[in-house]
């Protein structure tokens, strides 16, 4: 069980084909957020929180309009390979026709578009990635920003 506010939530995902939903509950409160959607969308949980959040009185930060700029494919060829998030995940980055794609274990590709030089962020879900280099001027990790996350990834190959 997670928090929020200082009461307790119980939230849950599921969908099947043509169906996805979102349900959030605060028991202290006789609270109950469902959401119902017939298109896959991984913001749900993300709007289930934010009416929360009205609900508790507390101002809802929009998100703002990312913008991409164009970054030199040789820049982008050193963000290329492998990074390790936890033991047996991983964030693969490739080079695919001029533009930088992701792809996590068992999951499908998604472009990153770059927001500065080294900061890309997805269209298909809000998250950023942050390439960071070593003191030897190479990329030895990225950050992954999502869902209120900061989460660390050594590259590996």
């Amino acid at each position: 069980m997670d928090s929020a506010y200082g009461k307790k939530i119980v939230e849950h995902c599921g969908g099947i084909f043509g169906f996805v939903s979102f349900i959030l509950r605060v028991p202290e409160d006789e609270t109950c957020i469902i959401l119902i959607n017939n298109q896959p969308s991984p913001n749900l949980g993300k709007i289930a929180g934010e009416l929360n959040t009205l609900l508790n009185g507390k101002d809802v930060v929009l998100p703002k309009q990312r913008k991409e700029i164009h970054v030199d494919t040789t820049i982008l060829r050193q963000y290329t390979g492998g990074y390790e998030l936890a033991p047996g995940f991983v964030l693969t980055i490739t080079l695919e026709q001029g533009k930088l794609v992701q792809q996590a274990t068992g999951q499908g590709k998604a472009e990153i578009l770059p927001e500065r030089e080294n900061f890309f962020f997805l269209k298909v879900v809000d998250a950023q990635i942050e390439f960071i280099k070593g003191a030897n001027g190479k990329i030895e990790k990225l950050v992954l920003y999502q869902n209120g996350r900061e989460i660390p990834g050594k590259k590996i190959n």
